[in-house]
């Protein structure tokens, strides 16, 4: 995806749900993002709106890359904290 000319990767179902927009390398890393899709359509970053969901250029669907193990450790907390274990 690109947004405000950089390419990102979505980490989520959908651009309805919302997800995290990040690098492939913080991504990999186990920093989850640079910036959040919220379901509203808002995109923020440190509580801030810097965009929307129409500034989003879809470019290809692609499965995210694999997180190293400690990575994924941290990335399963991050998701558990900020949505309570939801699916």
């Amino acid at each position: 995806m690109r947004f405000q000319g950089d390419e990102l990767l979505f980490i989520g179902a959908t651009l309805a749900d919302g997800g995290p927009l990040t690098t492939e390398a913080r991504f990999v890393n186990g920093q989850i993002s640079v910036a959040h899709l919220e379901r509203d359509g808002r995109v923020m970053q440190y509580h801030r709106q810097i965009g929307t969901r129409a500034d989003i250029e879809v470019l290809e669907v692609v499965p995210p890359p694999t997180p190293t193990p400690e990575a994924a450790g941290k990335l399963l907390l991050w998701f558990t904290e900020r949505y309570g274990g939801q699916s």
